[in-house]
């Protein structure tokens, strides 16, 4: 059995020269995971399927150039805020805050230049890899001096964990997430129509007629959002339902009661592969995506993703 790794390469560079680097991290397993330091993206996660065969089941672009000119965020840390802001208004106490409009007339995953498109330092720490940064006070307008740090760990159970922490010298808003594509028949296969999902979760929250989400929590019982008991996504990925219009398919924020503890919030399963992923978290959402917006752009495959 050999022991864990991680090894540091270079992946390409900036159009301003800038080093970017990528790291592999490899288990006792033999299953590996990929990430780099430009906007702390997960390039790769091969795991074997039922057969023994590694499968690559995160979407991803085959170079640094794919990252560098492509909006989709494959794999991407996304901040300082994860998902649309209607208008980029937000209220914080007293004050409103107008935040740099990305799409159309809202402002999405952090803005113009959100976390996805910034190099951060990185530190290997045993198993794990430490990247950092500090989003200045009035960094597409929000407000306060904040310090983010991102570790990714990949486990001998291959659990690929992510520990987020944020500390700030002023009231903001943060929201950060992983924007990972998930294919658990591997990333050049068709799609994910015959996964199977379930989600912890009684409540969802409604898109407006723009494809974002309100506060407003609607029961997922006799609805196409009803996860609680494991079914294929195709099963009512095309009903009429009014929401799955508004997202143009799944977009949707599931309730998983507050947070805290850390608890299961998802299960994943492709019954081709045989491969199953389990979400766990200790936040109070997880995010419903079935890549409703992708560009069609080539991925590593050089096929597109559709």
């Amino acid at each position: 059995r050999r022991n864990m790794s991680i090894q540091r390469e270079e992946f390409g560079r900036t159009r301003e020269g800038e080093r970017v680097s990528r790291f592999l991290i490899e288990n006792r397993n033999g299953n590996r995971a990929v990430a780099t330091d430009y906007g702390c993206a997960l390039l790769e996660l091969w795991i074997r399927d039922r057969d023994g065969n590694k499968r690559n089941v995160v979407l991803g672009y085959p170079d640094l150039e794919g990252y560098l000119n492509h909006g989709d965020f494959l794999g991407a840390c996304v901040g300082r805020f994860g998902g649309w802001i209607q208008k980029g208004e937000v209220r914080l106490h007293d004050r409103s805050i107008s935040l740099n409009k990305t799409d159309g007339k809202n402002h999405l995953h952090g803005g113009v230049r959100g976390f996805d498109k910034f190099i951060w330092k990185s530190e290997i720490q045993g198993n794990r890899i430490c990247f950092s940064r500090l989003s200045p006070a009035g960094e597409e307008h929000y407000p306060g001096n904040l310090k983010v740090k991102i570790t990714y760990e990949f486990t001998d159970q291959d659990e690929w964990i992510l520990y987020y922490e944020a500390e700030c010298d002023e009231d903001t808003i943060c929201n950060l997430t992983n924007h990972s594509y998930f294919n658990l028949e591997g990333r050049n296969s068709p799609g994910i129509l015959d996964h199977e999902l379930q989600i912890h979760s009684e409540l969802v929250q409604e898109d407006n007629e723009d494809g974002i989400s309100d506060w407003h929590l609607f029961p997922v019982e006799g609805t196409s959002f009803d996860f609680r008991k494991a079914k294929k996504i195709k099963k009512d990925l095309f009903s009429d339902s009014i929401q799955l219009k508004y997202g143009h398919g799944y977009d949707h924020n599931f309730y998983l009661k507050p947070w805290g503890e850390m608890r299961q919030a998802a299960v994943l399963y492709s019954e081709e592969s045989g491969i199953e992923m389990s979400v766990s978290t200790n936040q109070s959402g997880i995010q419903l995506y079935t890549a409703n917006y992708l560009t069609g752009e080539a991925g590593n495959e050089k096929e597109p993703y559709g």
